[in-house]
């Protein structure tokens, strides 16, 4: 009987004070809430940004010019100071590298507009790469064929295009062997690369790969941005293939001996490690934040 009437007690009080219940309880749901949704738009962009490092497989490393944390404002000026890329520099690792089995060079772009006959779309993302990119990152061909290296070297204007080019431009067509224009340029679609999705208004579907001759050719020689893919023969001479890259290197960059490497050698391990680091202090930000309206 007594817990009746504290109960009745309970239920007459937040009756008669029935703004500043309502108040507490929608302050409840909305701290509640916004933890929930804060926590998992944080958990979901973590998945999504596994995935796309996950492509890039357990024996493949990229070479680039600036990457790694960066700890100070001085390491931050000692980056961007450092000198451009070479596109000799993956032959030379191609014939110095024996524990690397596939290299494959990378620079992108965007065309503010790709066309095929009345149809238009603007801001697609442009890949120039090797011929060999195929076998080094987790890109599946939907329909069609990835380019061959006798189409990179010689520099030919095919295109292996994302499934939002074929949406968008070819709606209920076959796209294989049609020709779209890209800066006004004619290529030749070869390809179809497997839906990847979209994440957070990114669409990774939006992407045309084009040989990287190709976009040195029509893009113009891409040095800052300029990306080396390298696949190891397997992940036991992972850190070999590493060592022989970074001597080659640093014998092609004239680097002293006494001084650290002006290059930056990232597996996907060490990618998303840097990224963690990275998120780790905004996640807490953001769910502290979040939390003071629950508090």
């Amino acid at each position: 009987m007594i817990y009746w009437d504290i109960f009745r007690m309970a239920l007459n009080a937040l009756w008669a004070n029935r703004l500043r219940s309502g108040l507490t309880l929608l302050g409840v749901i909305i701290g509640v809430t916004s933890v929930i949704t804060i926590i998992s738009a944080i958990e979901g962009f973590m998945g999504s940004v596994q995935a796309e490092i996950n492509k890039l497989g357990p024996t493949t490393f990229l070479v680039v010019r600036v990457g790694g944390i960066i700890t100070s404002e001085d390491a931050f000026f000692e980056m961007i100071k450092r000198k451009p890329f070479e596109v000799e520099y993956a032959e030379a690792i191609e014939d110095a590298c024996e524990d690397c089995e596939k290299i494959a060079m990378q620079a992108y772009g965007f065309s503010p507009e790709v066309k095929y006959r009345d149809k238009k779309l603007s801001n697609v993302y442009i890949r120039g790469a090797g011929a060999s990119m195929i076998d080094i990152v987790d890109y599946e061909v939907e329909h069609g064929r990835f380019y061959s290296y006798e189409e990179d070297y010689g520099g030919r204007r095919v295109a292996f295009v994302g499934t939002t080019i074929q949406k968008q431009l070819f709606p209920n067509i076959d796209p294989i062997g049609k020709t779209i224009k890209i800066n006004n340029l004619k290529y030749d679609i070869i390809g179809i690369a497997k839906e990847q999705g979209a994440t957070f208004g990114h669409d990774a579907d939006k992407i045309i790969f084009i040989p990287f001759n190709t976009f040195a050719k029509d893009f113009g020689t891409p040095r800052r941005n300029l990306t080396i893919f390298v696949k190891a023969r397997s992940i036991d001479v992972l850190d070999k293939a590493m060592d022989q890259t970074r001597v080659v290197l640093r014998a092609y960059r004239h680097v002293p001996y006494d001084k650290e490497d002006d290059f930056s050698l990232l597996t996907a391990d060490s990618i998303m490690e840097q990224f963690n680091n990275i998120t780790r202090f905004m996640r807490f930000g953001l769910i502290g934040i979040t939390s003071i309206s629950l508090i």
